[in-house]
Parts: structure tokens; C-alpha cells; sequence
């Protein structure tokens, strides 16, 4: 069974069971839109998770079009670590600064391949606070009209 169709049950049996959500028809429609939420966010982390995969395994594979832009990377991210670093007047956070340009200088592949990471890992967590947000509305929407529709019976 796919991720979305493990997804698929367990929200499906969650609007079902929920009574604000009023008839069926509309505890379906709720049920769509939450589906419809769900595989959206599934394909948009598959997306960041597949580039970070394919970063890891070009660094793993020492591909030379890889070793050669995180050499470039390193180059220009030690430049702006050592001048960040001399504009810092706290000598420990300065000290650290330059620490981390000699490590990027050191690891270039490393390098790079951890600040795809942390990208990624940022965009993750956007990805799923819009679902969440996005999963508020939905339910919100649909309570509401349940509401109207028991005005109006």
C-alpha cells in the first residue's frame, strides 16, 4: 500500500467519525480536501527529500561536476565567513566564525552537502507547517457549513 494510501484510511475514518462536520456529502467533501492536502505535501517533501538524497549520493559518488561546485561554494563561503567573522567585536563569537570558513575551506564536499541539508531541512518544516495550516482551514471550512446546514433543516 502506498504512503498515501496508508494516509487515506485513518483520515478518512477521522471525518467520518467527526459530528461537526454534519451530513455525509459533506464529511466526503471534507474527507476529499483533506486528501487532497495530504498528497499535495506528500509530493512537495518528496521533492526536497529527493534532492537531499541526490546531493548525499553525489558527494558519496565523488561526482567531479559536484566536487567542482562545492569547491567554488567553499571558496566564496570561507570569503564571507572570514569577513563576517572580522566584523564581529565579540571575540568568541568572531573566533567562531572563522573557525567554521577554515572547516568549509578544509571539507569543500562536507561543506556543501550539510548546507543542502539544513536548506532542506528548512523547507521541510515550512512543508509541513503549511499542511497544518492549510489542514486547520479545511476543517474550519467544513464545520462551518455543517453549522449552516443545520440552520437551515
Amino acid at each position: 500500500m502506498t504512503l498515501l494510501g496508508m494516509g487515506a484510511i485513518p483520515r478518512i475514518a477521522e471525518v467520518a467519525t467527526d459530528s461537526t462536520k454534519g451530513s455525509f456529502g459533506n464529511r466526503a467533501d471534507c474527507a476529499g480536501a483533506h486528501l487532497k492536502n495530504d498528497a499535495t505535501t506528500y509530493l512537495k517533501a518528496a521533492g526536497v527529500l529527493g534532492t537531499m538524497g541526490g546531493v548525499g549520493y553525489l558527494k558519496a559518488k565523488k561526482a567531479p561536476l559536484f566536487t567542482k561546485v562545492a569547491n567554488n561554494f567553499a571558496k566564496y563561503t570561507e570569503k564571507a565567513l572570514k569577513a563576517i567573522s572580522q566584523k564581529i567585536s565579540n571575540k568568541p563569537i568572531s573566533e567562531s566564525f572563522a573557525k567554521v570558513a577554515s572547516k568549509v575551506a578544509k571539507n569543500p564536499r562536507a561543506a556543501l552537502a550539510g548546507t543542502v541539508g539544513a536548506i532542506g531541512l528548512a523547507f521541510l518544516g515550512k512543508i509541513a507547517q503549511d499542511h497544518a495550516y492549510k489542514s486547520g482551514q479545511i476543517d474550519q471550512k467544513y464545520t462551518d457549513k455543517a453549522a449552516v446546514q443545520k440552520q437551515i433543516v
